[in-house]
């Protein structure tokens, strides 16, 4: 799947989203509030991601990106939790390159294009409420810090192909965001990251929660 493509489907699902957590929103519940302490909650998310204009143009990329990130986060009490996670930037490559392949296996030859990634690791602290029982909704507010990982223009699988590092630097950050747990297993959110150092500016995301 590549930029576009994605970019349209994470905006289609994030528009879905806050009609779904607008409507919940509007029932009346009054209910003992959650408590996960010493549990773990793990998310999936994706994000629109905007980088400094003039860091963005000085490496080859556009201004804006997609991101998948994979995270856990653990409940020290019922309101104070640490979010910690690993991801993909998937680059809008301006400068990308091709290059003739052979299979190591077969020996076939092909015109191969590079691909423009890198690999946020991240980690955060902060203060998660949570709201009713039945479809319990939450609020949080977080702080964090992120750095970034063979962020790079390559060629996938192959072993002697060029490459290019993409020189964009990740930082601190906070977060605020909120949603609706459906169950006991699973909830939707989401999130605005406002970055505070780095070239990257901010990001919108969806989140998916499950529950262990």
């Amino acid at each position: 799947m590549d930029y576009k493509t994605f970019s349209g489907f994470t905006t289609t699902l994030f528009a879905t989203t806050i009609l779904s957590l607008s409507s919940l929103a509007s029932a009346d519940e009054v209910a003992r509030p959650l408590d996960y302490s010493k549990q773990w909650l793990f998310h999936t998310n994706v994000e629109s991601l905007s980088i400094d204009d003039a860091v963005a143009q000085e490496q080859g990329v556009d201004s804006s990106a997609a991101v998948v990130n994979f995270e856990g986060e653990y409940f020290f009490t019922k309101s104070i939790s640490s979010n910690m996670g690993i991801g993909v930037i998937i680059y809008d490559d301006k400068n990308s390159f091709s290059q003739q392949t052979e299979s190591r296996f077969g020996g076939d030859r092909d015109n191969s294009s590079s691909d423009a990634r890198a690999f946020p690791v991240f980690v955060d602290v902060g203060y998660k409420k949570f709201f009713g029982s039945e479809t319990p909704a939450y609020a949080t507010v977080r702080a964090g810090v992120a750095t970034l990982l063979a962020s790079e223009r390559a060629i996938g699988n192959c072993s002697n192909c060029r490459s290019e590092d993409i020189d964009i630097d990740a930082g601190a950050y906070v977060l605020v965001g909120t949603g609706v747990n459906f169950s006991s297993f699973w909830g939707l959110g989401i999130h605005y990251k406002q970055y505070v150092s780095g070239d990257l500016e901010n990001a919108f995301g969806l989140n998916a929660t499950f529950m262990y």
